[in-house]
């Protein structure tokens, strides 16, 4: 049963980032029962940080927030730094998504030192590119690079192309922001070609949304339209509420 659990959680977590979260939340649901009946504490961190996952997708981050929250407590009580490390990480995503960027910072940075503390390196990776992805926000360009070359040269190693997307990702935020925009679509189609060949349908549809926002401050209204719909089209197509308001509102703005 507890083979059994780990394995239904991992299949879990792969629906959600294939975009078929309806079954992902049932199969993760299925995980979560059997983890309480028989009592496996270090699997039911695994399974409710993937739950954690599916309601941050479908929009629902106080009950994200809730679940994490519930995942540290239990992690914390068996000192199982594993999964505390995992929990900030996705603590500071939610934090991040409610725009309290101060609180997803500092749970970056303490899972950042528990991936150190336990030589985790790709989840150093993915805290160096989400630290980054807050530095932009608040335009601090040098921290912003600064992030990004140690998380590039994290996934160059692993030749992880997932997190090398994500990359590409951040640079053509950071080339929008300062307005190179030839730069900046190369990254996008990195970004993107890579998403579309791994299945990664939620990262695909926000990059869309990301390259549809630069060709709006390049003022090309028509590519921003076809970014901005194919964006639409794919996160709806999973049921996923980030950015959709927005995008809305960018469309409706481009028709007057």
């Amino acid at each position: 049963l507890k083979r059994k659990a780990r394995i239904i959680t991992n299949i879990g977590v792969t629906y959600l980032f294939k975009g078929d979260t309806p079954i992902g939340y049932v199969t993760l649901k299925e995980s979560l029962a059997i983890c309480e009946m028989i009592k496996a504490e270090d699997i039911y961190i695994m399974a409710l940080n993937n739950m954690g996952i599916y309601y941050d997708i479908v929009g629902e981050w106080e009950k994200a927030l809730e679940i994490y929250k519930k995942s540290l407590s239990i992690s914390k009580k068996i000192n199982n730094i594993i999964g505390m490390s995992n929990t900030m990480g996705n603590l500071g995503f939610v934090y991040s998504s409610l725009n309290k960027s101060e609180q997803a910072v500092y749970c970056f940075k303490e899972s950042l030192k528990m991936s150190e503390k336990i030589g985790d390196i790709y989840n150093k990776g993915i805290n160096y590119i989400h630290l980054g992805e807050e530095y932009l926000k608040k335009d601090n360009f040098i921290k912003t690079k600064l992030y990004i070359i140690q998380a590039e040269d994290i996934f160059k190693k692993l030749k992880d192309k997932l997190g090398l997307a994500d990359i590409f990702k951040l640079k053509a935020i950071l080339c929008k922001k300062q307005k190179d925009w030839k730069k900046s679509e190369e990254y996008f189609q990195k970004a993107i070609k890579i998403y579309s060949q791994q299945g990664d349908r939620l990262n695909e549809g926000e990059t869309y949304y990301e390259w549809g926002d630069m060709f709006i401050l390049k003022e090309d209204a028509d590519l921003a339209r076809k970014r901005l719909t194919k964006s639409k089209k794919i996160l709806e197509s999973i049921g996923a509420k980030k950015y959709l308001g927005e995008i809305e509102e960018k469309l409706n703005n481009l028709k007057k």
